[in-house]
């Protein structure tokens, strides 16, 4: 009886085994998302969003949630409206299953609104080649330019302020009329110019603005200054301002101007850097006319 009984115990174990090894073993993965909508590739212009996703599930796909917010859902697909802020969104999404199994993805868009607005006010007229810095409380400052490569420069300072697009005519203008010039900010909130050219176009040396000068927008003055060494003689250049102990520097790279300086002048695309220190109103070069060769650059940009 025993061994008959041992015997039984033994078949129906290994019955039951066999059965069992039919059944297939199955990994309970947890949900995946797949976006619709919008492409998080894409650069977005537009706050307002409306977030489009599908989800799978070895189970069926419960819910959707973003931040304690649930998708609606309508089919397979799963929305919800949503508001980005300017920059890089990262928004992470949970999907859940019937048995609270939860997958967890992470979407990224990047939010680079474009806003265009109309000046309230018109432009007393065409303006090019003139040059615009904005002041440490963030109005914006027009200085120089022309109607067109045709006419004459013109010596005009303009202010549009903080918060408008009213443009406003300044109590005064620039000593010389320029345009192709630079303005670099001083620490101390004034805009030095340099260079430029008085067209209409640029034929000769004769044509450039030798004199820098400052422009001080709290006091309401512009003054000019002197330069030590050889005379600053181009256009469509470009200028850098590096505080140093000594007191500000000023860099001008290029554009088109005087590449002889002696025995004649003659007119051309530069390619060297001259550096002068701001002292009082006088700018001391710190290198030659000829300073450190480059390629030849004119009307060029710098990119900080």
């Amino acid at each position: 009886m025993r061994t008959g009984g041992l015997l039984a115990f033994l078949t129906l174990i290994l019955a039951f085994l066999a059965a069992a090894c039919d059944r297939p073993f199955v990994d309970v993965a947890s949900p995946t998302i797949e976006v619709i909508a919008p492409d998080p590739g894409l650069v977005l212009q537009e706050a307002e969003q409306t977030i489009v996703l599908r989800a799978s599930s070895f189970r069926s796909v419960d819910r959707i949630e973003l931040g304690g917010r649930v998708f609606e859902r309508d089919g397979e697909a799963f929305s919800l409206p949503v508001t980005l802020q300017p920059g890089m969104n990262r928004l992470v999404i949970s999907a859940y299953d019937t048995e609270e199994v939860a997958g967890v993805d992470t979407l990224e868009y990047l939010l680079l609104p474009t806003r265009v607005e109309v000046a309230s006010s018109v432009w007393p007229s065409p303006r090019g080649g003139h040059t615009a810095t904005q002041l440490p409380l963030g109005d914006i400052v027009i200085a120089g330019g022309a109607p067109a490569v045709s006419e004459s420069a013109s010596p005009h300072i303009s202010v549009i302020r903080v918060g408008s697009t009213d443009v406003r005519r300044a109590d005064v203008d620039l000593l010389h009329a320029r345009m192709g010039h630079t303005a670099s900010m001083l620490p101390d909130g004034r805009i030095l110019f340099a260079g430029g050219t008085r067209g209409p176009g640029l034929h000769a040396v004769s044509d450039l603005v030798e004199t820098p000068e400052i422009y001080d927008p709290v006091a309401g003055t512009v003054s000019a200054l002197t330069v030590s060494g050889d005379p600053i003689r181009r256009a469509f250049h470009t200028a850098t301002l590096t505080t140093t102990s000594e007191g500000p520097v000023l860099a001008l790279l290029g554009g088109t101007g005087d590449v002889l300086y002696r025995p004649e002048p003659e007119l051309g695309i530069r390619r060297d850097i001259r550096f002068f220190l701001l002292s009082g109103n006088r700018l001391e070069a710190l290198s030659p006319a000829v300073g450190p060769f480059i390629e030849a650059l004119t009307g060029h940009t710098q990119t900080f």
